[in-house]
């Protein structure tokens, strides 16, 4: 594809090189040279921008983050996708790079489907507190349309980097409410839809990429973020098999194999 960092930029929104690293690289060099070397040029013929931070993060290469220009949105023909970004908190920015990440795979690894995506959508959740509906938002909402049209599916995403008593109490038994109150019904949704909870350790570098899992340090946070992921397993394992499906983030990278497992352990994919 013709300027694809410029085209999956957009759609992303915004991007660095440790987000569009290249999946079938052997080292980390490999994986993110041509990236960034791509984002420098486009940098310099004006067609991206660098996002400014209220302070700095101390990675460049890693945690900066670039926007595609409206000259840069117009060469590629889409310019009414151009949304301007303002200035990021550096606090927020390991959340906001899991999402990406999980969003670009999304657009790599299902090439038979037309994925559309909204981040932070707001929906209505049926439970009432003071007697008023209770709204909230999703980290990602995602539709799913196979190329040839004759299906549809939809995603609730929550890209969760927090410890996993966090995790449940604030994700998964708020779904169970929403579920119970008929959320998907008042918000159009398929029973088809799916939860899906990608979860990460407070401990985790969001920012790592499997080009890096071989190194020393970064297999001791793997394990301790498994051996979490594996305690949130057993802790919603009486929970409905059809709405969740969970996966430890670092698998980000493949998940369009069966690396989603579902509250009784099984593994599965989320589309074929």
């Amino acid at each position: 594809m013709l300027h694809k960092y410029l085209h999956e930029t957009l759609t992303l929104e915004c991007a660095n090189p440790n987000i569009l690293f290249s999946y079938e690289a052997k080292s980390y060099k490999g994986a993110v040279l041509y990236p960034d070397k791509k984002i420098k040029a486009y940098v310099k013929a004006g067609l991206m921008k660098q996002i400014p931070f209220y302070i700095a993060p101390p990675y460049k290469r890693r945690q900066y983050l670039y926007q595609v220009t409206k000259k840069g949105a117009n060469l590629i023909g889409r310019r009414d996708e151009y949304k301007q970004k303002d200035a990021r908190s550096y606090n927020n920015l390991p959340h906001w790079m899991m999402m990406l990440s999980i969003r670009l795979a999304f657009e790599r690894l299902f090439p038979d489907w037309i994925i559309t995506s909204e981040y932070e959508k707001r929906f209505r959740s049926g439970v009432k507190e003071n007697g008023k509906e209770r709204f909230f938002k999703a980290d990602i909402f995602i539709k799913a349309v196979r190329q040839d049209l004759r299906e549809e599916r939809f995603f609730i995403i929550e890209t969760e980097h927090k410890d996993i008593r966090r995790t449940y109490e604030e994700k998964i038994e708020k779904y169970d409410r929403y579920l119970s109150a008929g959320f998907l019904k008042l918000n159009k949704l398929s029973e088809n839809t799916k939860i899906l909870i990608v979860s990460c350790t407070n401990e985790y570098p969001t920012f790592t990429i499997p080009q890096e899992y071989d190194n020393v340090e970064v297999k001791k946070r793997l394990n301790a973020l498994y051996k979490q992921f594996n305690a949130l397993l057993d802790r919603i394992s009486k929970h409905n098999n059809r709405y969740y499906r969970l996966m430890a983030f670092p698998d980000f990278y493949r998940m369009n194999e069966a690396v989603w497992f579902m509250p009784n352990r099984n593994t599965t994919k989320i589309l074929e």
